[in-house]
């Protein structure tokens, strides 16, 4: 027979589990503006001049050019966001059962050299301590749950100094496994790198700056 504490437990815990949803998708959004954002520092935009328009010609290399700048980034965003996806899963998951993200629950890709994945592992135990602290407060949008988590700007960016380290060691470890005829990648490593830090220290004075 189901009591009153029953139903008041389940209640709970659904309302617990509810919350939790919303806060995933506050979260989700926040790291999909930031992916999209840098997407645009990292990937070369072709430009259209006015004269282009003029001739026919150009006028379509031009969109053939920025339909291949669209796939790219397109693709970019997807692929940023999938260790981060996975790292989310797993704090919730944490969070609902009343653990510690587990490491063990977080599984890299597979085929991932074996030099790369201890440094890949410490990215994303990062993400999902930092998502679990996010999921643990309360607020009615991504700025208050940082807030809420960190304190003040300097924590922040703390831990924002600790994730940039953590993911120039992946690339580090990374960058021998590449083919050499992979012209230039270097050069985007240290475009994604140093994207991600200048976002990252933009986002968190807005956030504690009440913008």
């Amino acid at each position: 027979m189901i009591n009153e504490h029953s139903v008041g437990y389940f209640k709970g815990a659904m309302d617990t589990e509810y919350l939790i949803e919303e806060k995933k998708e506050m979260i989700r959004e926040q790291e999909e503006i930031f992916a999209s954002t840098l997407s645009l520092r990292v990937l070369e935009k072709p430009k259209l001049s006015i004269w282009m328009i003029l001739i026919p010609i150009i006028f379509v290399y031009y969109f053939f050019q920025y339909s291949k700048f669209s796939d790219a980034r397109r693709q970019f965003i997807e692929h940023y966001l999938q260790s981060r996806k996975l790292a989310l899963k797993e704090a919730a998951r944490a969070v609902t059962e009343g653990r510690e993200p587990d490491s063990g629950l977080i599984n890299p890709e597979s085929d991932m050299p074996a030099e790369v994945r201890p440094h890949h592992m410490q990215v994303m135990m990062l993400l999902a301590e930092h998502y679990e602290g996010l999921l643990k407060e309360s607020g009615g949008d991504f700025a208050s749950l940082v807030r809420g988590a960190y304190g003040d700007l300097t924590e922040l960016l703390i831990f924002f100094n600790n994730l940039n380290n953590a993911e120039r060691e992946v690339n580090k470890a990374l960058l021998p496994h590449l083919e050499v005829t992979h012209e230039g990648v270097e050069a985007a490593m240290k475009r994604i790198e140093e994207g991600s830090a200048d976002l990252r220290r933009e986002m968190a004075e807005d956030i504690f700056s009440g913008k």
